[in-house]
């Protein structure tokens, strides 16, 4: 497993700016991508990553981060995932997964130093 980050969200300016950051303050190298297909894409590289950083809510007539998670889970992902969300009601699905101890979920907008210290954590 690599020291990388991934970033699933579909806003362009945020994604940009959390791949800054990691690579910045964390020291680690960013995937970056704005969909679940642009994700299965580089899905080996992926597959690879220590942390994942998943947006819940990718866009109307998108295939969520739910199906993301999913996608990870069916292709043995061993890395850490991390749920973005601004949304205080989460789907039950995603809950599930918190209360199994599988992900984690940060509410949006989200403290870089909360942020780094799980891709810390992560790397130990």
């Amino acid at each position: 497993m690599s020291r990388a980050v991934m970033i699933l969200d579909d806003d362009d300016d945020l994604r940009e700016t959390l791949a800054e950051m990691f690579q910045l303050m964390c020291g680690v190298e960013t995937l970056l991508a704005p969909d679940v297909e642009g994700m299965v894409a580089i899905g080996n590289e992926v597959l690879r990553s220590a942390i994942a950083f998943i947006d819940v809510n990718l866009g109307p007539g998108q295939p969520s981060g739910l199906d993301a998670y999913h996608w990870l889970v069916e292709h043995e992902y061993h890395g850490r995932v991390v749920f973005l969300t601004g949304h205080a009601r989460l789907q039950t699905q995603v809950e599930q997964a918190v209360i199994e101890g599988i992900a984690e979920v940060v509410q949006k907008p989200a403290n870089a130093k909360v942020l780094c210290e799980l891709v810390e954590k992560t790397a130990e």
